[in-house]
């Protein structure tokens, strides 16, 4: 596990923001995560002290597994815990206030993880990213976008771009299939707003045996 300590925020003051204010400091590691199964939380990668807001952002960097997160915070008597999860290469984020634990378990493989505790942001501009063009047709099902299916960094919502009639599905990691909608328009209004699961990876299919251009625009918020 490597540990490395960001440069510090400048200090406004230390009875405004207290002792041990992220403003002050931000921690950042990056883990190396080992597959586990059943009902086991995972490594604690961060158990922090704090008495005021942060926002906590997880990647995982090798694009071999989905990240189920924990976060604990509270006191002893009313503990809150949240779980949630990442995608294969992707990056999620989560705001939080006062102490607080968290604990990552890789779901599908062995993998890499970065995790950083910063000051809180108070808004989030809307993130796009136009991804790579590609051609389908009825010959194979075809992941969609750079990251073999799988959103990018920060979002899970997609617009899908063709010039034809296309067939959609979500497939897991091990080829299972939770959702296929096929001979869908261009025009459809399912194509730009899909959400995307975080165990899931976009996938298309020409519906003709000429191939048609298909683009996947992603998103982070409707």
């Amino acid at each position: 596990m490597k540990v490395q300590m960001l440069e510090s925020w400048p200090v406004l003051s230390l009875l405004s923001l207290g002792k041990n204010s992220v403003f002050e400091q931000a921690l950042s590691r990056t883990v190396d995560l080992v597959l586990l199964v059943g009902l086991n939380p995972g490594a604690t990668v961060l158990d922090f002290t704090r008495n005021d807001t942060w926002r906590l952002s997880v990647q995982e960097t090798t694009g071999t597994s989905s990240l189920r997160i924990t976060v604990t915070t509270g006191f002893s008597s009313s503990l809150e815990e949240i779980v949630f999860l990442c995608a294969p290469g992707s990056a999620v984020e989560y705001s939080g206030c006062n102490s607080a634990t968290v604990q990552i378990r890789a779901v599908h493989a062995n993998c890499t993880a970065n995790v950083q505790v910063g000051p809180i942001i108070d808004s989030q501009y809307i993130l796009e990213k136009d991804d790579i063009g590609q051609n389908v047709s009825n010959a194979a099902w075809v992941d969609l976008g750079s990251n073999a299916g799988h959103p990018p960094p920060f979002m899970n919502y997609a617009a899908i771009l063709t010039s034809g009639t296309i067939d959609i599905r979500t497939s897991t990691l091990a080829g299972g299939v939770f959702f296929e909608a096929l001979g869908l328009a261009s025009h459809t209004l399912l194509l730009n707003q899909f959400k995307i699961g975080n165990y899931d990876r976009l996938q298309a299919r020409g519906t003709g045996a000429v191939a048609q251009n298909i683009r996947v625009v992603w998103y982070n918020r409707r």
